[in-house]
């Protein structure tokens, strides 16, 4: 066989070689655009039932603390002056379910001076104990969108 013929079939072996990845590669590219908008689908869904469950437990906790009171949380506490103190946020916080806020949220509710502004040198140490999930929310995308309109 001359030299010629081999490198021919040696060119036709590598240029098939380049065209299988060239086509493979097409396949991952179209594959990729085609399931990447229903991954981020799944995930708004999941945000928005998220969400939707905050909001219920907000519901309960308002609740609890309407049975206990009978009536609902001021929109914040204040001092003798007129300055604010602490916010209805933090007056729930023991009506929540202890799997919603996390175990220590007792002592952490129990430690915190409601005669001092949220913002005190004392309480300023809770501020971080006290940023729950619970008051996080989905995007408005989401929950716009959430369950899908067929």
């Amino acid at each position: 066989m001359p030299q010629s013929e081999k490198r021919k079939r040696h060119r036709i072996k590598r240029l098939g070689c380049l065209l299988a990845l060239l086509v493979i590669a097409s396949l991952s590219l179209f594959l990729i655009f085609v399931f990447l908008p229903a991954v981020r689908y799944a995930r708004e869904a999941t945000r928005c039932a998220m969400c939707r469950n905050n909001m219920k437990q907000i519901g309960i906790a308002l609740r609890n603390y309407h049975d206990h009171y009978g009536s609902f949380p001021p929109a914040y506490t204040v001092d003798a002056e007129g300055n604010p103190l602490h916010s209805w946020r933090t007056l729930i916080l023991p009506y929540f379910a202890a799997d919603v806020v996390g175990p220590q949220w007792k002592e952490i509710y129990d430690q915190i001076r409601f005669d001092e502004p949220w913002d005190s040198e004392h309480n300023k140490q809770f501020n971080e104990y006290t940023k729950y999930d619970t008051f996080a929310y989905a995007t408005e995308e989401a929950c716009l969108n959430y369950p899908p309109h067929i």
